[in-house]
């Protein structure tokens, strides 16, 4: 199921990486560092999105869940779950 903030890592994935290595740059914590720091920079990425943008993001969400994302989109999803499948074998 698609929603604006997935759409969102979708279409602004550079910003995203910029704010999570930043981040990554700056954590003191111990612990999950990676888990952590990516839920937080989606976070700071929907914050730093115009309301357009964010509007954007949420009508590509309704059309990718009554129809599919394009081909490109979809085979990175597939690569990733395919990848997180045979690390966890």
């Amino acid at each position: 199921m698609w929603n604006r903030r997935l759409v969102a890592a979708e279409l602004h994935g550079k910003r995203l990486n910029e704010i999570y290595r930043r981040l990554i740059r700056e954590y003191t914590g111990d612990g999950l560092v990676t888990l952590w720091t990516y839920a937080t920079a989606l976070s700071a990425l929907i914050e730093e999105l115009s309301a357009d943008e964010l509007a954007e993001c949420q009508e590509i969400a309704d059309i990718w869940n009554r129809e599919t994302p394009p081909k490109e989109i979809q085979q990175k999803c597939v690569t990733l779950v395919y990848d997180h499948l045979e690390n966890d074998s």
